[in-house]
């Protein structure tokens, strides 16, 4: 079959026969077989969405006991990002940060103590963060095996002064302390309040603590009436 393009009345080609012309030669137009009728075009099965995975929290695991870390010390944290859903998210990247690097610093989990203070650890998913508290702490010497006269330890640069009798603790209990956050009873004088461990420790004999503060903090009549006290987790003092 032959086909032509002819030339309208003003000389120029008509618009409509040349398409007809192109679609026949590159195969898109009618077809010319089987009495004109196009071939079956087969079914396509549709494609379900699929729906991203939303990361809700991140779980971190791993911490010490109190949160409690040595200066020099180390730990190492996991984090497991958790599905809005409630399941175990794999193939994440997680960015480990921490509040204080001059108190502890993070690098991919492992924690390091540097100096004795608080520090937040946290663990970012998709801009998801799951938080840990540790305490940085120094070590507290103790009464050595066969004492008979009281230990005096002083610590973080003389700040805690703790005078313990030989029998108080049993030998080579790991006596720690810290700073610790300020709380928010306004009673409570600044730069005063430090967390010991273990928590839930005994004595078999009075101890002393003695803590450095600040004169010019506080009014003379403040200083004479000074109590060690502690404090709560609402930041609330008492005897």
């Amino acid at each position: 079959m032959k086909y032509t393009a002819r030339r309208s009345a003003s000389g120029f080609p008509r618009p409509l026969a040349a398409l007809v012309l192109l679609g026949l030669l590159f195969g898109v137009g009618p077809s010319c077989s089987g009495g004109g009728k196009d071939a079956p075009t087969a079914p396509t099965t549709p494609t379900t969405p699929v729906a991203p995975i939303v990361v809700g929290t991140v779980a971190i695991a791993g911490a010490p006991a109190e949160g409690a870390l040595l200066v020099n010390g180390s730990v190492v944290l996991t984090a497991t990002p958790i599905s809005t859903t409630g399941s175990p998210v794999s193939g994440k990247t997680v960015t480990w940060t921490s509040s204080d690097p001059t108190v502890a610093t993070v690098a991919a989990g492992t924690v390091t103590g540097v100096a004795s203070g608080p520090a937040m650890i946290t663990a970012t998913v998709d801009g998801v963060v799951g938080s840990t508290a540790l305490s940085v702490r120094v070590p507290i010497t103790t009464p050595p095996a066969g004492a008979t006269t009281p230990t005096v330890a002083a610590v973080l640069s003389g700040a805690v002064t703790l005078t313990i009798p030989a029998t108080a603790v049993p030998i080579g209990t790991p006596l720690t302390v810290a700073p610790a956050a300020q709380p928010s009873d306004n009673r409570v004088v600044p730069a005063t309040t430090y967390v010991f461990g273990p928590d839930g420790t005994t004595f078999n004999a009075p101890i002393t603590l003695a803590l450095r503060y600040d004169k010019t903090a506080i009014s003379a009549a403040d200083q004479a009436n000074l109590w060690v006290a502690s404090v709560d987790a609402n930041g609330v003092a008492s005897p």
